[in-house]
């Protein structure tokens, strides 16, 4: 839900990279299931902090901030940048 209360149905993309197998699979069991998680938690505020207007001219901003939320909190993983996009 955005900051002006419209809900929406949001469709993430993340291509990510284990660049450390052995760390990956010690932070969590299943490291797609984690960063899923992480992704769909940091989501909410990020979208949540926006009226609809600013969220669909700035879809690559929220991307990028996607990207910074996410990578505070992965472990073992790498994203690519590039890879990060939003569909509504």
């Amino acid at each position: 839900m955005t900051l002006d209360k419209v809900t929406l149905r949001i469709n993430a993309l993340v291509t990510y990279v284990i660049k450390d197998a052995r760390r990956a699979v010690s932070a969590a069991s299943d490291a797609r299931q984690s960063l899923y998680r992480e992704v769909q938690l940091a989501l909410r505020p990020v979208i949540g902090g926006r009226d609809l207007d600013s969220f669909l001219t700035g879809k690559d901003d929220v991307a990028q901030e996607l990207e910074q939320q996410v990578r505070l909190v992965s472990e073992g993983l790498r994203y690519s940048e590039a890879e990060w996009r939003i569909f509504t």
